[in-house]
């Protein structure tokens, strides 16, 4: 039982470590996009909404693991 409990607690730590090394990955990426997003929130309600949507789920990510 215990070799179980073991093994599942690597299991999640691994799937932990991937899910922020992710989110880690792509704030870079997202930031060069930023400012074009937020001129495109201005105009229209959709691209806000998606922007939002955009930093809730990475910072989800982040904060979850």
């Amino acid at each position: 039982m215990d070799l179980a409990i073991k093994v599942l607690a690597g299991v999640v730590v691994v799937s932990g470590s991937v899910g922020l090394y992710s989110s880690g990955q792509s704030i870079p990426k997202l930031l060069t996009y930023e400012s074009k997003a937020k001129k495109a929130a201005e105009w229209s309600n959709m691209a806000e909404e998606r922007l939002w949507k955009t930093r809730y789920t990475v910072a989800a990510g982040v904060f979850w693991v």
